[in-house]
């Protein structure tokens, strides 16, 4: 009777449902009643709602106060919680802030491509560990916050590169939200990296680099290219990255060099000696036409897919020709 309505306590404060196979009949009506829609359910005795009734109730929860406006006490909480989000919604608001921050780093300072993926990785890897925590913004990090996540990364057996690294890319995205007002303060100003130990480089002798270059090539397409690859790399002193996304629009053999783009999208000239450009010239007369077979692709050196190799297969194709020259130290 509309007498005995009262408002009640929140729903599922009571108890909760031990079924596990769907709602009775009976606490179909009272969630109806707990988020007050017209009790008009008619089925019969142990049927269960239909996939229709939950997305009714999902639309109905998000709209409706949580009370209970019957004197029944409700007895099964609803399916959906209104106070907390979940962890896939917390990296949505924080995959949004991320990806600003990487785009104002492409755009307004141009990093390179390289250096932004590792960026987005460990900020992805922060973005997980807030999700943990339940913090779906980055106003509420604290310093205290800042050290739990130090210490999640140093329990991990990362190397102290690898989070400085990742203390460099969180403190950089907090920066960029105290520019754009979104924090008052940045955690991560203050904190001190992990001491790095400065090591000398590794270096090739030079009986070994000749080995290297003097391999004999073989008979397929991938060792015309990977041949060509090798020397304009010792030729020109690129990085493997410059290496990889060089176009053919860049080569100028008839004069013998080449334009590379850096770090910070920064061109650069650098020459090719002969050997180098034989070795090119070989490659362009017929292995790179078999790689492609009729496609067209503006990167000089290019895989049998038609697009350019990754620096992952470019690094595994150089260890392979270290081990064939007889070389035994690893190669980096």
């Amino acid at each position: 009777p509309a007498a005995a309505k009262a408002v009640g306590p929140p729903c599922g404060a009571v108890h909760r449902s031990n079924r596990t196979r769907g709602p009775s009949v009976r606490q179909v009506a009272t969630r109806r009643a707990c988020v007050g829609e017209p009790n008009e359910i008619s089925v019969t005795s142990g049927s269960k709602p239909s996939l229709g009734y939950y997305r009714r109730r999902k639309k109905q929860v998000s709209s409706s106060p949580r009370e209970c406006v019957t004197d029944i006490a409700c007895p099964v909480p609803p399916p959906y919680s209104l106070e907390r989000r979940s962890p896939n919604d917390i990296s949505s608001r924080m995959k949004l802030l991320v990806d600003r921050y990487v785009t104002d780093l492409r755009v307004e300072r141009g990093v390179s491509t390289n250096t932004l993926e590792a960026y987005r990785h460990d900020l992805d890897t922060f973005t997980q560990f807030l999700s943990r925590q339940h913090i779906s913004d980055p106003a509420p990090v604290s310093r205290r916050t800042m050290q739990d996540y130090l210490a999640a990364l140093q329990r991990s057996g990362l190397s102290p590169a690898s989070i400085a690294r990742g203390l460099s890319a969180v403190r950089g995205f907090f920066a960029f939200q105290v520019r754009e007002r979104m924090v008052v303060g940045n955690p991560v100003a203050d904190m001190t990296q992990p001491r790095l130990w400065k090591r000398l480089p590794k270096t090739l002798t030079e009986r070994e680099v000749t080995d290297l270059l003097d391999l004999p090539v073989g008979p397929r397409a991938e060792d015309q290219r990977d041949t060509a690859m090798v020397e304009v790399l010792y030729a020109t002193g690129l990085r493997v990255s410059e290496l990889i996304t060089l176009r053919l629009a860049d080569l100028n053999l008839s004069v013998g060099y080449l334009l590379a783009m850096g770090k910070g999208a920064k061109q650069r000239v650098a020459p090719i000696g002969d050997t180098a450009r034989t070795k090119v010239e070989t490659y362009l007369a017929g292995a790179r036409g078999a790689l492609l077979k009729a496609r067209v692709s503006p990167v000089l050196f290019v895989t049998r897919r038609g697009a350019r190799m990754t620096r992952q297969a470019f690094w595994g194709m150089l260890r392979a020709r270290a081990v064939r020259a007889g070389i035994t130290r690893p190669i980096s």
